[in-house]
């Protein structure tokens, strides 16, 4: 996974988004005991350890991931595209809260023809969180943007996840992150993304399950949605009074896709529907 462009000192651009890895913990006794925090309160530029690399860093967006938006993603995807023309730039880092990292990096790999790493980091404690992870992620980040190829990757707690199989495995370890699925075989082309996109298609996620009625479906398509993203039981099965209204969606225009509840990535199966229906 040798970078190409390894050397002892890259310049390496720093794309902050917000996230735990920039919240401070609310100023009060009983919320510092309880550590409870406030997500996206410190700058970028505050995020960035001693290193021997030159580092650049720039703001895109503020934010508790939990609410990352395609908009944000418009701004990510453009910004790494014209640091991808600067020979300058050796590799590129961006800060993210772990909730939605998952999703970031898959929407990335999907669609970025990378010539450069493309590195997501984060954190799982605040900043001045006294176990705080964000410095040694960092850190640990800047080291990998010399070793690993062109490409988008996620490096948390001292490992690395190619950016369409990795996902948020648990709420609170330090090591939250996972890979997906060991036998995954990765997506060899890319789906065409031109933005700005003048509106994304809404694609909203139903599952599957003992006594399903189906009719939340009705209810999504009095809203006018593109896409259903079906989390069905076993082997993609659904519930029979499920499986009618989906039927009456499909009917409709609507595009219905199915993926099994039993396997992990949902999120990046709903993304890959909405870039499908972006083309």
């Amino acid at each position: 996974m040798k970078n190409e462009n390894s050397q002892e000192n890259l310049t390496i651009l720093v794309l902050g988004t917000g996230g735990t890895i920039a919240g401070l913990l609310e100023n009060s006794p009983q919320a510092k005991q309880d550590g409870a925090y406030t997500s996206a309160k410190l700058a970028v530029e505050a995020l960035v350890p001693a290193s021997n690399h030159r580092i650049m860093s720039e703001q895109i967006a503020q934010i508790d991931s939990k609410d990352m938006s395609f908009e944000i993603w418009e701004k990510l995807y453009l910004r790494i595209w014209e640091a991808q023309s600067d020979p300058t730039i050796h590799a590129i880092v961006i800060t993210h809260g772990t909730d939605t990292m998952e999703e970031t990096a898959y929407f990335l790999h999907r669609t970025l023809a990378c010539t450069k790493p493309v590195i997501l980091t984060g954190a799982m404690r605040p900043a001045d969180a006294v176990d705080s992870d964000g410095p040694h992620n960092m850190a640990f980040a800047f080291d990998q943007s010399e070793q690993l190829r062109a490409g988008v990757w996620v490096a948390f707690a001292g490992r690395v996840f190619s950016g369409d199989n990795v996902r948020k495995a648990h709420p609170i370890r330090l090591d939250a992150f996972e890979v997906i699925d060991d036998d995954f075989v990765p997506y060899t082309s890319l789906v065409a993304f031109n933005p700005p996109i003048k509106r994304w298609p809404r694609v909203e996620v139903v599952m599957s399950y003992a006594g399903a009625s189906g009719e939340v479906v009705d209810a999504l398509m009095a809203q006018k949605i593109d896409g259903l993203m079906v989390a069905g039981t076993g082997h993609f099965t659904v519930h029979h009074t499920l499986q009618a209204k989906l039927d009456k969606a499909r009917a409709a225009g609507i595009a219905v896709s199915h993926y099994s509840r039993c396997l992990r990535g949902i999120p990046q199966a709903r993304i890959e529907l909405i870039l499908q229906l972006l083309g």
